[in-house]
């Protein structure tokens, strides 16, 4: 599991909290707990803090997503874009629950999802665009590459000839670097590295 902050959109100033704050409803009391804080010496936040991102694999049949939050459909459509469809399963209200996680597309659009419920979650203000692309990316970081869509995997550099591997590394003077071994199907590589006194 990794966890990540995920970036607000502007915040309200002081000013708007203030014109706020009279209000006998959510908005009202949201715009008097920031005040409070602001009054503390505290900053009004400007993330949702430690997203969770969770990935389970059941060796290569099955990779399990868990999304903290309530998570619209935007994003099981964009993961089902970027990863094997067939073997993925999204699930969300997993591990918390910060606020609805809206997507770009619902931002756009506004309404209850971007902005209205994150009064109920007291948060200062809606999801910023970019969070979809923090929580996407974070799901494709804990990803194998196995589950990789065709798409995604092709957005991939090559991988390089051991010609062009050795054309690439800086030695010190002194040092030379020798390829040892090759195996022209291997996908992802392992480096080995020994310490000083030869040991691996």
């Amino acid at each position: 599991m990794l966890k990540v902050d995920l970036p607000l959109g502007p915040v309200p100033s002081r000013e708007d909290l203030e014109a706020l704050k009279e209000d006998p409803g959510v908005e009202g009391s949201r715009a008097r707990y920031f005040l409070k804080m602001l009054d503390d010496g505290e900053s009004i936040p400007t993330t949702v803090p430690d997203y969770p991102v969770q990935t389970w694999c059941f060796g290569n049949d099955l990779a399990m997503v868990f999304l903290g939050g309530e998570v619209v459909v935007d994003y099981s459509i964009r993961m089902n874009d970027m990863f094997d469809g067939d073997r993925l399963w999204i699930n969300a209200y997993s591990n918390d629950v910060p606020c609805y996680i809206a997507s770009k597309r619902i931002l756009r659009e506004g309404g209850y999802e971007a902005d209205s419920s994150m009064r109920y979650y007291r948060r200062p203000t809606r999801l910023a665009p970019e969070a979809e692309d923090v929580i996407c990316d974070t799901v494709q970081k804990l990803l194998p590459h196995e589950f990789y869509s065709e798409q995604l995997r092709a957005d991939f550099p090559a991988p390089k000839s051991p010609e062009e591997s050795l054309a690439a590394i800086t030695v010190r003077p002194g040092l030379k670097v020798e390829l040892v071994a090759a195996e022209p199907l291997i996908a992802d590589p392992v480096a080995f590295d020994w310490d000083v006194n030869g040991r691996l």
